[in-house]
């Protein structure tokens, strides 16, 4: 899951320092919420600790009625590219059968499309990209293995919820 949307009211906050906008604060619980529906919940959310993936990592966590320590703060996920994001998740405990990272672009598009020999242009903020790995470990995570399970934007389910 990519980040909520990002305040850019203030430019002197840091980039790391900048919190969700409006429209963040509202998609971070709506796709927890769908996450909730039509996802396993996650057993372990992995994310990193800039304020704008904080607070949607949180808001998504409390959607999904979990414990706030379901939360794992990852530092390597700032700003990180596909490379240092596979290192995290071939990091992860195989007792963790359902892992969310919440991290930020382009590292996140790059990282989905070479999971799983994907083509998409952009993980646009709040969206949610779950994906499947036919493996027994984490730690055999490698590209290409992934299967695409949904692609899912705060837009579509705003826009869903509008149909008759």
């Amino acid at each position: 899951m990519r980040h909520a949307k990002s305040s850019w009211s203030d430019p002197k906050i840091a980039d790391f320092d900048r919190p969700p906008n409006k429209r963040g604060r509202r998609d971070a619980p709506l796709m927890g919420q769908w996450i909730a529906t039509h996802l396993p919940a996650p057993d372990r959310v992995v994310s990193s600790p800039a304020r704008r993936a904080r607070e949607t990592a949180e808001a998504v966590v409390a959607a999904l009625r979990r414990p706030p320590a379901t939360i794992v703060w990852e530092p390597r996920l700032y700003a990180a590219s596909r490379l240092p994001l596979l290192a995290v998740i071939r990091e992860q405990p195989d007792s963790a059968g359902h892992v969310l990272l919440v991290a930020h672009n382009p590292g996140l598009t790059e990282l989905a499309n070479t999971l799983c020999n994907d083509s998409l242009e952009n993980l646009p903020t709040a969206a949610i990209y779950s994906l499947n790995l036919p493996l027994d470990r984490w730690s055999k995570t490698c590209f290409g293995v992934g299967v695409r399970r949904a692609f899912v934007t705060p837009k579509q389910l705003q826009v869903d919820s509008q149909m008759p």
